[in-house]
């Protein structure tokens, strides 16, 4: 998925990708960023968020409502996507958690990617892993996204990883170093 954290409706879709208990590799475009925003527009033809590419099915797809359709249909158990009472209701309250964080997770600063992409244990509606995900985002550093959302069946290993701190935990497979809670994450990644 290659989205940026300050979109409201990239959160619809992130949001989604946690109820349902999915992994998805993340590519942060900030704005101003030169990883991998040009990939979107060479792909998918325009530099708009969030876009979605299942390789294994060979789909690329724009529109946070086309992707949460399509995500509950293949990995939900074939229910399509909400009524549109409930996607505008999404969407304002998506739009207003975005809208307390300012500009957040938005602009592009400068940063060294990392060899082996880092594994975040991390679900959306959890503050802290939001402070990860946009400073990830705004370092356009590519990581892979393990949900592990209330109810998760991922919770057990989470817990083995985190030593009972819970999320977020950042794991970098490369070094089979783990950091935990969200001030050692951040100290890290700044660092």
């Amino acid at each position: 998925m290659y989205d940026f954290e300050a979109c409201p409706f990239c959160r619809l879709v992130r949001e989604t990708i946690t109820e349902l208990d999915l992994d998805v590799k993340v590519y942060p475009c900030p704005k101003g960023g030169k990883r991998y925003r040009e990939y979107v527009k060479l792909y998918g033809g325009k530099a708009q968020f969030p876009f979605m590419v299942d390789r294994e099915r060979g789909l690329k797809l724009y529109e946070s409502s086309s992707i949460n359709t399509y995500l509950y249909e293949q990995y939900g158990g074939g229910v399509g996507e909400a009524s549109n009472t409930n996607r505008r209701v999404g969407m304002a309250l998506s739009s207003f958690a975005s809208l307390l964080r300012g500009a957040s997770g938005t602009f592009a600063r400068p940063s060294a990617p990392f060899a082996v992409p880092p594994i975040l244990y991390g679900a959306e509606g959890c503050w802290k892993s939001r402070l990860v995900r946009e400073e990830l985002c705004v370092r356009e550093i590519a990581y892979e996204s393990i949900s592990v959302g209330y109810g998760s069946s991922k919770r057990a290993i989470l817990d083995e990883l985190s030593a009972g701190l819970g999320i977020p935990v950042l794991f970098l497979p490369q070094e089979e170093r783990i950091f935990r809670g969200v001030f050692e994450i951040l100290s890290f990644l700044r660092s």
